[in-house]
């Protein structure tokens, strides 16, 4: 049975048609909510993960393989794709979370966060010192998310 057919299974009755002959049928209106919710409830999560993967994919392709150090409010660059390939998304029954993983729990500080949106890294120097470190944001999420969002209406188009 398609989900078309159970839709219109869902909803009986309730008509009134009138055919050239005079013959005139009549319904009562029968909704039946589980047979419109459970495919529903089925389908969010599989969306999502349609939307979560592809911000993911277009995450990985700004994140761009070149030497040297990317501009300040780009996109990092890659030089050995450990960024790119630590980006993951998990769906959670009706949310998705999109993001890169810590590189390592060693470190006071998360080096996705501060590609994402910069900031002051305080770390230990030679002899002892401390160090500031100021990082502009080099965004790779939220330009990704900007540019699925587009494609978002497309993916939760006829889910019944």
């Amino acid at each position: 049975m398609s989900r078309l057919s159970e839709f219109f299974g869902a909803i009986a009755g309730g008509l009134s048609i009138t055919g050239r002959d005079g013959f005139r049928a009549r319904g009562r209106w029968h909704f039946s909510e589980t047979a419109i919710t459970v495919p529903l409830e089925n389908e969010i999560p599989r969306r999502l993960g349609y939307a979560g993967g592809l911000v993911r994919k277009i995450a990985r392709q700004l994140i761009r393989p070149r030497p040297g150090i990317s501009a300040p409010g780009t996109p990092p660059h890659s030089h050995h794709g450990l960024l790119r390939d630590s980006i993951f998304y998990q769906v959670d029954g009706h949310s998705v979370t999109i993001g890169a993983a810590e590189f390592s729990s060693q470190l006071s500080y998360s080096v996705p966060d501060i590609l994402e949106f910069g900031g002051v890294v305080e770390r230990e120097g030679s002899h002892g010192k401390r160090i500031r470190q100021r990082f502009a944001a080099r965004p790779y999420m939220r330009p990704a998310l900007e540019r699925a969002i587009d494609r978002y209406p497309d993916l939760f188009e006829n889910m019944l």
